[in-house]
């Protein structure tokens, strides 16, 4: 029998506003949440104390698998917290099935792409974007919004004011990266560091047909770990509000960078077997 919704204080959508509330107190992306919102705004339009077989039939009319699976975890998500709040009118929430993830190609940007595209003849503004988004990682949107006072040649980083969930960050800057921005830096105006919106940089690197910004960074991530960046201040870096996501952007190659490492440590060890010991 399903739970009477005048025995609580608030109706689902009112909790919707409550959860809400407490995911920004908690500091939590605000783009995930915004996109959360939206999905359980429409199924609560349609089901306004849903069940669970109201929730399974709204998750098979979707035809997209991502989409779908992110339906499910919107209100899995949601009907956690509000078991835990006390309300039991979403207690089923485990029980919602997820669409399993189909896995896809992830274009990513290799560290013998990034060689070869520093022998093309390409303008300054076209390389200077290549080596800010090798060098940093950083998102497209991150990269239109910086300022010139975000940037610090002498500290080799950058500022992100202005990041996906909200949070500021610093990222590095390689030498090769400071020199070109020692250049650009020479006449600049200030403001924007670019000059150039998100769309902009989209349409730059398209016209001289270089990978995507995402690509860069997936790029960026794999040759990080690669490195030996620790998987934690790679996060930080990059600016993810969990570890998932970085397993996420290096799940397709992490075999080969394990086989990678293990062979750089072995050759390591051989060649100098006391110091590897110590």
């Amino acid at each position: 029998m399903a739970e009477n919704p005048n025995n609580y204080s608030y109706t689902i959508a009112e909790n919707l506003v409550r959860f809400k509330n407490h995911w920004q107190i908690e500091g939590r992306a605000e783009q995930t949440f915004k996109e959360y919102e939206r999905l359980l705004n429409g199924l609560i339009a349609i089901a306004p104390t849903p069940t669970l077989l109201d929730v399974e039939t709204w998750l098979a009319a979707e035809k997209s698998p991502s989409v779908r699976r992110f339906k499910g975890r919107a209100i899995r998500s949601f009907g956690k917290w509000l078991t835990e709040s006390g309300d039991e009118r979403l207690k089923w929430w485990e029980q919602v099935p997820l669409a399993k993830e189909v896995e896809k190609p992830q274009p990513t940007v290799t560290a013998a792409e990034y060689a070869a595209l520093k022998n093309r003849d390409l303008p300054f503004m076209a390389r200077l974007i290549i080596e800010i988004l090798w060098s940093t990682g950083v998102r497209r949107t991150e990269l239109s919004r910086v300022t010139v006072s975000d940037v610090d040649l002498d500290k080799h980083q950058i500022l992100v004011r202005e990041s996906k969930n909200d949070k500021t960050r610093l990222v590095p800057v390689n030498d090769e990266t400071a020199e070109l921005l020692r250049a650009h830096l020479v006449n600049h105006p200030g403001g924007l560091l670019i000059g150039r919106t998100s769309e902009s940089i989209r349409k730059t690197l398209k016209r001289y047909g270089i990978a995507s910004s995402h690509c860069w960074r997936r790029g960026w991530t794999e040759e990080s770990i690669a490195s030996g960046i620790d998987s934690v201040l790679l996060q930080v870096a990059g600016g993810w509000s969990s570890s998932a996501m970085v397993k996420r952007y290096t799940r397709q190659h992490q075999g080969q960078i394990a086989i990678t490492k293990f062979h750089e440590i072995r050759t390591a060890k051989k060649q100098n077997p006391k110091k590897i010991n110590q």
